[in-house]
């Protein structure tokens, strides 16, 4: 038997898929969020796109079902481990994850070596720190959406105190912890807190010349406003 590792498509290559699809060249937005989505995987991108087509951005049936059965191959831990990091993001420090899952040390190690053995987590490359991803991100999307809403709100809630707390520590927070304490903060359903995060996210991503990010919370900010008791005072 010769095993063959196929790559996923990269930018040109999904943009002529999904030409021979539409019938036409795709929107340059629509390629951006397939190629993200899909990680390049054909036939990923051809059930998203078949699911955009019928108005829809959450995860196709056939995909949910075919992603489900990877994650049901996991423990009871590591599967609460893995719907956890799905809610910290594309790149999943260990010190989030344990805040994020509230397991001790040992069955935190376990909980994600069994989730890297099942390759659906992958060890990052970083030296300031250990981290780890999603091998697609659709298998993050699949795990997120089997969070119940009230492990949502704890999960997000918990990120958001942690994360304060670090805001709290250091005299000029990065810009990215402000703007995550912001984003998980609006999904602990802690609307005070997210305004105030997303305005402080917007002036720290706009000196950093962050400016795409800085309209998506300036965009956050004008939507919490109004729902938002004295929100001057944010």
């Amino acid at each position: 038997v010769e095993r063959l590792e196929l790559r996923g498509f990269d930018r040109e290559e999904l943009e002529e898929q999904l030409t021979g699809i539409l019938g036409e060249a795709p929107a340059p937005e629509l390629v951006d969020v397939l190629l993200e989505r899909s990680d390049g995987l054909p036939f990923y991108v051809e059930e998203l796109v078949a699911d955009a087509g019928r108005g829809s951005l959450r995860l196709p049936t056939t995909l949910r079902e075919i992603l489900g059965l990877r994650l049901a191959t996991l423990s009871t831990e590591s599967l609460a481990l893995v719907r956890a990091a799905a809610a910290i993001g594309g790149r999943i420090p260990h010190d989030h994850l344990a805040v994020a899952s509230g397991m001790a040390d040992d069955a935190l190690l376990t909980a994600v070596r069994e989730g890297i053995e099942a390759r659906i987590l992958v060890p990052g490359d970083s030296r300031d720190e250990p981290l780890y991803t999603f091998r697609h991100a659709l298998l993050r999307e699949a795990a997120y959406d089997e969070l119940i809403p009230a492990e949502r709100v704890r999960v997000h809630g918990r990120l958001a105190d942690s994360l304060e707390a670090s805001m709290r520590a250091l005299p000029a927070p990065d810009p990215s912890i402000v703007a995550d304490f912001a984003v998980h903060a609006y999904h602990a359903h802690d609307l005070p807190r997210a305004l105030r995060g997303s305005v402080r996210a917007l002036h720290a991503l706009v000196d950093a010349v962050a400016y795409r990010e800085a309209v998506d919370h300036a965009e956050r900010a004008l939507e919490l406003w109004p729902r938002v008791e004295d929100a001057a005072d944010c």
